[in-house]
């Protein structure tokens, strides 16, 4: 064929500019000559079983209960998540800099609460659905905070029903 790298291992050669098959049948275009880095992958660091978790919540029974009490819930649930989040990996600013910021400088926990959330899925190799960029939602009056709550309340939900009932690993 025309335009085959037709080696007998069937992979790149870094000399040839042409489509090149794997063994698997697949048909490849021709290698650029950059260096593609390994997926950031490591092996997950062992947790005790028993450690606590935090509690499930139903996203939009957090986004009702804060709009029923005017806010009040929402101050409660960002000092709980810090600290479900503290107790269950050791790290992070924790519940009482988590309540100091809710009452005075809310938008802070907007960043923080996500990123947290995401380094501790980041440990256990998995997709960040929720990172500090996530806190950007709330920058859009009212529907930005609601989207920004059920995104963030589902994540937390993942976490804790992925360490359920078992020996965890973080």
């Amino acid at each position: 064929m025309i335009g085959v790298n037709a080696s007998p291992l069937m992979e790149p050669s870094l000399s040839v500019n042409e489509w090149w098959q794997a063994q698997d049948g697949r048909w490849f275009p021709p290698y650029d000559g950059k260096q593609y880095g390994a997926p950031q992958w490591h092996a997950p660091i062992e947790r005790e079983p028993g450690l606590p978790v935090g509690k499930i919540r139903n996203p939009w029974a957090v986004v009702g209960l804060t709009l029923i009490t005017l806010g009040i819930y929402r101050i409660y649930w960002e000092y709980r998540s810090f600290k479900d989040l503290k107790e269950f990996s050791g790290e992070g600013i924790g519940p009482g800099w988590g309540l100091v910021f809710a009452i005075l400088v809310a938008i802070v926990n907007s960043f923080v609460l996500p990123s947290e959330i995401g380094r501790i899925e980041q440990a256990e190799n998995k997709l960040d659905p929720v990172s500090g960029a996530t806190g950007f939602w709330v920058i859009l009056p009212l529907v930005g905070w609601i989207v920004w709550t059920v995104k963030v309340q589902n994540s937390l939900n993942d976490v804790w029903q992925s360490y359920a009932g078992k020996a965890v690993t973080a």
